[in-house]
């Protein structure tokens, strides 16, 4: 049964199966809370989570051996509703043993819960600290230009985005590359065929690799720089 549901504009809802726990995500500022009774939510309640069109973080304090938050989580998953589970009960903390902390006190703080909901691409992220505000691509703490659209460092859109996990494929590859317009020269470490299309210094176009090798870790940017080669004429 789903008891003391509140929402507001959150792209997000967080149940819980416990008073305590509940309790507590009040007191740490939580606004989109629920509280679960009972090992199964009956379909109006799955129908009446589906038409918020948020996603679903299960926040139990589950012991071994209950079935409450794995049958919950298979009815959501069964009516297409993202979610995913965060299990207390599980969570230890390494100078006490586990059983002797309160599930209650093993919880996110607000901003914690929504930077980990916001870092594994559950929910929208504003955050564009060394991100392109076009294309949200990581840049350099010293880039002035993305390397992957060429958008100048705080420009664009900045609309809110969805942190993604690329899965590449490939060696890992060191790349030397130097810009045909201004001369600035650089390393890109990579895996696959991920390859930067502009220059970070100027957003010229204009750029080449000059080498490439197999990227070897004991080894610092600067050796990877000839400067024989990287100087010679175009």
């Amino acid at each position: 049964m789903l008891e003391k549901l509140l929402t507001s504009e959150k792209a997000y809802i967080v149940l819980v199966n416990t008073t305590a726990l509940y309790d507590k995500a009040i007191e740490l500022g939580y606004q989109d809370l629920a509280l679960v009774t009972g090992n199964r939510l009956s379909p109006a309640e799955v129908e009446k989570l589906a038409a918020l069109q948020r996603f679903v973080l299960l926040y139990f304090d589950c012991p071994e051996g209950n079935p409450q938050l794995d049958q919950i989580h298979r009815q959501l998953k069964d009516a297409d509703i993202k979610c995913d589970t965060n299990n207390l009960a599980s969570l230890l903390d390494f100078s006490l043993r586990a059983d002797t902390i309160p599930a209650s006190e093993k919880m996110f703080t607000l901003e914690e819960l929504e930077n980990y909901l916001a870092n594994v691409g559950y929910i929208p992220s504003t955050d564009y600290t060394n991100r392109c505000g076009n294309c949200q691509e990581y840049m350099g703490k010293e880039d002035k230009y993305c390397k992957y659209c060429g958008t100048a460092r705080g420009k664009g859109a900045f609309k809110p985005y969805y942190n993604q996990i690329h899965v590449v494929y490939g060696p890992p590859i060191s790349a030397r590359h130097k810009c045909k317009k201004c001369g600035h020269l650089w390393v890109e470490n990579t895996l696959g065929g991920d390859e930067p299309s502009y220059c970070p210094n100027c957003g010229s176009k204009n750029i080449r690799v000059v080498s490439s090798e197999r990227f070897d870790r004991s080894r610092s940017q600067s050796d990877y720089f000839e400067m024989d080669d990287l100087f010679e004429e175009d």
